[in-house]
């Protein structure tokens, strides 16, 4: 990896290796430093703040973000589509998976994995095949969606802060009925 800055060899050992799983304290540690306890933790957190090995890490990235055509804008995409995937888009009554053709072509980007269980016959009862599905956690896509777009805010205030005042416009239920805040007696019809 061509670097713009000049970095020791142990430096671009550790920017390698830190750039495989971005776990700075092992990355630390392959890269041939030596730490005991707690002290690789540090020492890498300390190494991660110079200027030249940020540069170094940065500069990596934006290579292989532009080698693989990732940009923020994808990457939002396919964390939007876990934050907004409903398990109902993939299934039909019964519950059984909806067939691929009538599927949307995003409705498997939301799952994790696929367990198939195979429940043998017993007595009067006939061989039964269950179908898992686990989906992506929604609430951490929804997470990273509102730290991205600035809407999430720290739970924690300075001392003598005020307190952000915070509108409701709408309330959505569950059942899909929504609720308007300025007259919560009338609940508005679904569409």
């Amino acid at each position: 990896m061509p670097r713009a800055v000049e970095l020791t060899p142990k430096q671009e050992r550790f920017v390698q290796e830190y750039l495989l799983d971005l776990n700075a304290a092992a990355a630390y540690k392959r890269a041939g430093y030596i730490a005991r306890g707690n002290a690789a933790e540090s020492a890498a957190s300390r190494l991660l703040r110079n200027v030249k090995v940020q540069a170094a890490v940065t500069a990596a990235q934006a290579e292989r973000a532009q080698h693989l055509k990732i940009d923020a804008n994808a990457v939002l995409q396919e964390v939007a589509i876990i934050a907004f995937q409903h398990i109902v888009d993939m299934t039909q009554e019964g519950p059984k998976l909806r067939p691929a053709a009538v599927q949307h072509p995003d409705a498997g980007k939301a799952v994790a994995s696929v367990k198939l269980k195979r429940r043998p016959p017993h007595a009067d009862q006939p061989a039964v095949e269950i179908l898992e599905f686990r989906m992506h956690n929604k609430l951490d896509a929804l997470r990273d969606l509102m730290r991205h777009l600035g809407m999430f805010q720290s739970e924690v205030q300075p001392v003598g802060a005020a307190p952000a005042v915070i509108e409701v416009v709408e309330v959505v239920l569950a059942d899909g009925g929504r609720v308007d805040s300025a007259r919560p007696e009338l609940r508005a019809e679904q569409s």
